[in-house]
């Protein structure tokens, strides 16, 4: 008998407890499912002009790296180039311009859905982590403001950014 056989016949599980692991186990299906907690949004959490926000993640298609920018002559202020993204051409804004506040990194982009189905690129400094926090941290804020909430987490109060207020301010013209 190989080593290996030995260490598996002489396993210390008595009778008695392998009754006892039987039972556990067939137990198991006869109670109740265990209620799930509430749910769970998620967070990308983002550093823009050295201040901290959440994204939800149900509102972004993407996030990547800033690619090489591809600048355009006479362009808006918060429009910081062309980028190409999956084979289709993408506007990339300053995501601090729109917040109004004055930032040097955009070492990262969000990828989200555009006016007209397109995809735009929002970038921002840095990326800090993701955070999934249950429905009962949150709470509304100005719900025309593209600080829609706020949310309650270990490390203090963050506001969360509506991705779907910031298009509808760029759709308007006036992204702050």
């Amino acid at each position: 008998m190989s080593k290996r056989t030995w260490d598996v016949w002489r396993c210390p599980v008595t009778g008695n407890r392998v009754e006892r692991l039987r039972r556990e186990f067939d137990e198991s299906f006869q109670r109740e499912p265990e209620a799930f907690g509430e749910a769970a949004h998620e967070l990308l959490l983002i550093a823009v002009a050295e201040k901290s926000y959440g994204v939800r993640l149900d509102e972004i298609a993407g996030v990547v790296k800033t690619r090489k920018l591809t600048a355009l002559p006479k362009a808006s202020y918060d429009l910081l180039g062309l980028t190409s993204f999956r084979g289709a051409l993408l506007g990339v804004y300053h995501l601090g311009a729109w917040l109004g506040r004055a930032s040097s990194g955009t070492d990262w982009m969000l990828i989200v859905q555009g006016p007209e189905e397109t995809k735009m690129g929002l970038a921002f400094q840095s990326l800090q982590g993701q955070l999934a926090a249950p429905e009962s941290a949150f709470h509304q804020s100005d719900p025309s403001a593209v600080v829609g909430s706020l949310v309650h987490s270990e490390s203090g109060v963050l506001p969360v950014l509506s991705v779907p207020k910031l298009l509808e301010r760029f759709r308007k013209g006036s992204a702050t």
